[in-house]
C-alpha cells in the first residue's frame, strides 16, 4: 500500500535530510527480559501500519509511505543503565540519530538493562509519531511486553485523508479552489522571503527537564479549578512571564500550541499512529498585569475560541493542496526566529498503567523532540500519577542553557505564587 506524506508529516520529515526524531523515555522496576521485549516490538509492527512503512520519493513527487506486508525485523538495542540519568544522554543523542527512511520500522527501542531497575527509550520520526502516538506505543510495548498471551490486533491505514472525513464535513468545492489558490500564492510569498537566508546550523541542542512532585502538582491543578481556568493557560501565562522577565525585550509575549484533532475526526482513532497536529498563536497579553488568574482565563477562553474556528476536518484535508509549498515552508522554519517564544505541548494525564505482570512503572518522563527549526524552544508538560513532568527543549545559540535554567526557575515561582494567591 502507498499512501502520500500529510503536508503536517512532510514538514516534519524536514525532506528527509534533518533528523526530527521524538523520544519518550520511562524507568520500570522489576524483571525484563530481551525477550519478551522483542516479541513486544514485534507485535506493535504486526499491529500498527506504518511501523512497517518506508518512506520513498520519485524526482520531484511528493515523497509517500510505502506499507509493507513483511517488514524487516526488528531488534531492541540493549544498553548499560550505570546511574539514574543515562536516559538523559541517551536521548540527546538520539535526537541526531537519523532513521534510513527506506528501511522499516522507522522506531527503535532502547532498553537500558540495570540490575532491579531500568530505562525503555522509545524513538520515532515525527513525521508519522505525534505525542498520543508515542504515548500509546509506549503503553502497548510495555502491555506485550508483559503478557505472551495478549493479542495484537491489526487495522488498515487510509489512503487520502478524505478517508478520515464523513461525506457530510468535506469542505465544498469553493473551500477547495481557495485552497489551491491560497498554495500556490503562499508557495510564491515564501520563495521570496527565504531567498538568500541562511540556513541555522551548528545546532547544539539541550534538554533542561524537572518534574514538579505530587503535592505541589495537586495543589496547581486544585488552584486552576478554583480560579475557573485549565492547566494549559496557567503554564502559558506562567511561561511567557517567566520568559519576559528573563528575557525583556527579547521575549515576543507569544506561544504556540500544538491541538489534538484526534476526537474531532471520526477516522482518527486514539491508538491509531498518527502525526498532524495544527497549532494555534496565544499571547500573554499584558505583563505588566499582575493578576495571574484573571490572564490565565483570558488565555483559557482564547484557546477555546481559536481552537472552535479550526474546523479540523476542513483543516485536514484541505492542507493536502499545499505540497507544492511544503519544501518553502520548511526553509521557512530553518530561517526564520517566528513570531513566538515558545511551542508548549501540555499532553495532560498520560494513561499508562503503573503496575504490570513482573514489574512497575516507576518514573515517567516528558516527551521530546530537537526541532531543526531555527526557533527550537518546546517546553513539553505531561501528568502521571498526579505529578507533572517538564521538558524544556531547546539550542545554545538560539537560547543559552544558562538562560533556559533562569526562564525555568522564573517559571516555577509564577506557579508557586499563584497558588498561593488561591491559597
Amino acid at each position: 500500500m502507498k499512501r502520500r506524506l500529510i503536508v503536517g508529516e512532510r514538514i516534519m520529515y524536514a525532506n528527509g535530510d534533518r533528523p526530527v526524531n521524538c523520544i519518550f523515555s520511562v524507568t520500570l522496576e522489576g524483571a525484563l527480559s530481551e525477550e519478551d521485549l522483542n516479541r513486544a516490538f514485534d507485535r506493535l509492527q504486526a499491529r500498527h501500519p506504518l511501523l512497517r512503512a518506508v518512506i520513498l520519493q520519485e524526482g520531484t513527487r511528493s515523497p509517500y509511505f510505502d506499507i509493507r506486508d513483511t517488514p524487516a525485523p526488528s531488534r531492541v538495542e540493549v544498553l548499560p543503565r550505570n546511574t539514574d540519568e543515562d536516559w538523559v544522554r541517551v536521548a540527546v543523542a538520539e535526537w541526531q540519530r537519523p532513521f534510513d527512511y527506506q528501511s522499516a520500522p522507522l522506531m527503535r527501542v532502547l532498553w537500558l538493562k540495570g540490575d532491579a531497575v531500568s530505562d525503555l527509550v522509545l524513538v520515532l520520526p515525527h513525521c508519522i509519531c505525534d505525542g498520543g502516538t508515542i504515548v500509546n506505543l509506549m503503553r502497548e510495548l510495555l502491555a506485550y511486553a508483559a503478557d505472551p498471551l495478549l493479542e495484537a490486533v491489526p487495522y488498515a491505514s487510509f489512503d487520502t485523508t478524505a478517508d478520515l472525513v464523513a461525506k457530510s464535513e468535506m469542505p465544498g468545492k469553493g473551500a477547495v479552489i481557495r485552497a489551491r489558490v491560497f498554495a500556490y500564492a503562499a508557495r510564491g510569498i515564501l520563495s521570496l522571503l527565504v531567498r538568500n537566508k541562511p540556513v541555522a546550523s551548528g545546532r547544539q541542542y539541550y534538554m533542561v527537564r524537572w518534574p514538579m512532585d505530587r503535592e505541589q502538582s495537586q495543589q496547581l491543578m486544585a488552584a486552576c479549578k478554583a480560579a475557573q481556568t485549565t492547566v494549559q493557560a496557567a503554564l502559558g501565562v506562567a511561561f511567557l512571564t517567566a520568559f519576559g522577565k528573563v528575557m525583556g525585550q527579547e521575549a515576543k509575549n507569544k506561544l504556540i500550541c500544538p491541538v489534538n484533532i484526534r476526537k474531532s475526526v471520526p477516522g482518527i482513532r486514539e491508538d491509531m499512529m498518527f502525526a498532524f497536529a495544527p497549532v494555534v498563536e496565544l499571547s500573554g497579553a499584558d505583563r505588566n498585569d499582575a493578576a495571574f488568574w484573571s490572564r490565565a482565563r483570558r488565555m483559557k477562553a482564547d484557546l477555546q475560541q481559536k481552537i472552535h474556528k479550526l474546523n479540523p476536518n476542513h483543516l485536514l484535508v484541505l492542507t493536502e493542496y499545499f505540497h507544492a509549498a511544503a519544501g518553502q515552508m520548511v526553509k521557512h522554519l530553518r530561517t526564520t526566529k517566528g513570531g513566538h517564544d515558545i511551542t508548549l505541548s501540555n499532553m495532560g494525564r498520560l494513561d499508562i498503567p503503573a503496575v504490570y505482570n513482573g514489574f512497575n512503572v516507576k518514573r515517567v518522563y516528558a516527551p521530546s523532540a530537537a526541532l531543526p527549526w531555527r526557533n527550537p524552544n518546546t517546553l513539553v508538560v505531561t501528568s502521571f500519577d498526579g505529578q507533572l513532568d517538564f521538558s524544556l527543549i531547546s539550542e545554545e545559540h538560539f537560547l543559552s542553557r544558562d538562560r533556559a535554567q533562569a526562564v525555568r526557575d522564573a517559571f516555577m515561582f509564577q506557579l508557586q505564587q499563584a497558588v498561593a494567591v488561591t491559597g
